[in-house]
């Protein structure tokens, strides 16, 4: 099988361009939620994510 330089190279390309932009995408969100959410809701937040994810585990693993 013959493999072409190029396109293995242009696709590298493209899937480095998408995790930087990704990248810069959640850094971006966590900017803005520090800047415009309290850790008092950010710590709210991440309790309830926490509680909901044990309860949904706990009836997945009930059935």
């Amino acid at each position: 099988m013959q493999t072409n330089k190029k396109e293995d190279f242009i696709m590298l390309k493209v899937i480095q361009l998408f995790i930087g932009q990704s990248w810069e995408l959640i850094l971006n969100i966590i900017q803005w939620i520090s800047i415009n959410i309290s850790v008092g809701w950010l710590a709210f937040g991440l309790a309830v994510i926490t509680f909901l994810r044990s309860c949904l585990v706990s009836l997945i693993l009930t059935k």
